[in-house]
């Protein structure tokens, strides 16, 4: 894939958005959450429940199911380091395990638990992986990868497709590219289509867009302008290590079909929740920046409505899902 053109970006305003409602969650909190139909499905880190995944019904606003139990075996995961929802089934891709688990909801409530899970251990271990569909994977991260994105069937796993080059190195690093690539560690976004895939840096504010169809890219830089400042520890393994210079740029997103939402802080990583102005950025698919919303407490992550006329935010201080209008 060609990388294509290089571009700039400034904030000029950000409108600022108030909850017009609240979902209280009291003791559970979100890693991920997810919308369907009149129910929200919650991912949760292991708090001592047995399974990591949650129903919510709206209505009633009571757990009504759960599903995607904690283990180290076969259909069980230890952690959901990324996750997502499609075609009705909910994934989640364990890091320390090294796999992605599936969960089937057009199953038939009364079929057995063990036909509705699917495991697929990873041939490599990846940072970012998103399902595209249930039979297509794109990952990123694996200090080995030739491209930036890695693209493949993951019952197989036999023949990966390279999305995106290395070729914006710089000389001075081209004889240590895995502090390269660790300093440019990204989340993966793909648009539901699949048309289009974006990469969005962690500790640089840089966001690389993939055109799937085309085989071109575009690097958005922006809107304070920085690099990844760090230190590296060398020893068994290559590691980055904060310094009073590190910032964190984009925290989490969602990929919608029209627009993808990003929680931005582009600020000092040390910073205390209370010190903390997170933003959120959206973009369209061609790398153009298109609004900001600043929004009251904490952004942790959030979800955009199929139409997208509403925004759900979950807050960490108030742990609580805000649902918020846009406009």
């Amino acid at each position: 894939m060609a990388q294509g053109s290089y571009a700039d970006f400034k904030i000029v305003k950000c409108d600022s958005l108030q909850s017009v409602n609240s979902i209280a969650l009291d003791s559970i909190h979100p890693r991920y959450f997810f919308k369907t139909g009149d129910s929200i499905i919650i991912i949760t880190n292991y708090d001592g429940r047995k399974n990591l995944a949650l129903v919510m019904d709206l209505k009633s606003r009571k757990i009504v199911g759960s599903f995607m139990p904690y283990g180290r075996k076969k259909n069980q995961l230890l952690s959901t380091f990324s996750a997502g929802f499609v075609n009705n089934h909910l994934w989640g891709y364990d890091l320390i395990g090294n796999k992605i688990v599936t969960y089937d909801l057009n199953v038939k409530p009364h079929t057995a638990d063990s036909s509705r899970y699917h495991t697929y251990p990873l041939d490599k271990s990846y940072y970012w992986v998103v399902m595209g569909d249930t039979s297509t994977v794109y990952a990123s991260g694996n200090d080995t990868q030739y491209a930036k994105i890695d693209k493949f069937v993951p019952s197989t796993q036999g023949e990966i497709v390279e999305i995106g080059n290395f070729n914006d190195i710089p000389t001075r690093l081209k004889e240590a590219p895995i502090e390269w690539r660790l300093s440019q560690q990204a989340f993966l976004f793909i648009r539901p289509d699949q048309r289009y895939a974006a990469l969005a840096c962690r500790f640089t504010d840089k966001i690389e867009f993939f055109d799937l169809h085309s085989g071109t890219s575009k690097v958005l830089r922006g809107p304070d302008g920085y690099e990844a400042q760090y230190k590296m520890s060398v020893g068994e393994s290559v590691n980055l290590i904060y310094t009073n210079m590190t910032k964190r740029a984009y925290l989490s997103g969602y990929a919608s079909s029209k627009y993808l939402y990003l929680i931005y802080l582009g600020d000092f990583h040390y910073l205390s929740r209370e010190e903390q102005h997170r933003k959120i950025m959206v973009f369209d698919w061609n790398g153009n920046f298109k609004k900001c919303y600043l929004v009251p407490g904490f952004p942790e992550e959030l979800i955009v409505s199929e139409e997208e006329h509403k925004m759900y935010m979950y807050d960490q201080i108030t742990n609580s899902l805000e649902i918020y209008d846009l406009h």
